[in-house]
């Protein structure tokens, strides 16, 4: 959806040179790369999720029990269900 006609550089609006950037130290997947501005980014660039160390999938899970839950979660249950620190959860 982010990228309905082909992945475009959110620094510099390129979308005709973007290709998979190679692992140096970290193995990052899904890392792209422009080929005008040499910049690298992920979906996540230009979203609320772009600062966050946790993964995905455990951001979208905690979204949805904040949803499903009529009266809210408490903390320590996020914490229990996501398998993370309190300070995170």
């Amino acid at each position: 959806m982010i990228w309905a006609e082909g992945p475009t550089c959110p620094h510099c609006g390129a979308c005709d040179q973007i290709y998979q950037a190679k692992p140096e130290r970290k193995v990052r997947t899904r890392l792209k790369k422009c080929g005008h501005c040499r910049k690298q980014s992920t979906v996540r660039v230009g979203t609320i999720f772009e600062d966050g160390h946790l993964p995905l999938h455990k951001w979208l899970q905690a979204i949805y029990l904040m949803c499903a839950s009529k009266k809210g979660i408490h903390s320590h249950q996020r914490m229990r269900v996501l398998e993370c620190t309190y300070k995170t959860a």
